[in-house]
């Protein structure tokens, strides 16, 4: 099991480090339908901007600068 080694933090932070290269102003989003992977997201500086229904699923869209 690969959980709490750091691999997804490393991945997300090299991507958006690539994305603040080619548009260093912009917001970058994401949504994920696991509640449970909010405060991961968190942890690297993005917030819930919503909460959307979708055809019986729950997405959660996040937002950082």
């Amino acid at each position: 099991m690969l959980q709490g080694e750091g691999i997804g933090a490393t991945l997300l932070k090299a991507t958006l480090a690539h994305l603040r290269e080619i548009e260093p102003c912009g917001p970058i989003s994401l949504e994920t339908a696991e509640p449970r992977n909010i405060p991961f997201y968190e942890r690297h500086g993005f917030a819930v901007e919503a909460r959307i229904e979708r055809a019986g699923l729950t997405q959660y869209r996040l937002s950082i600068g």
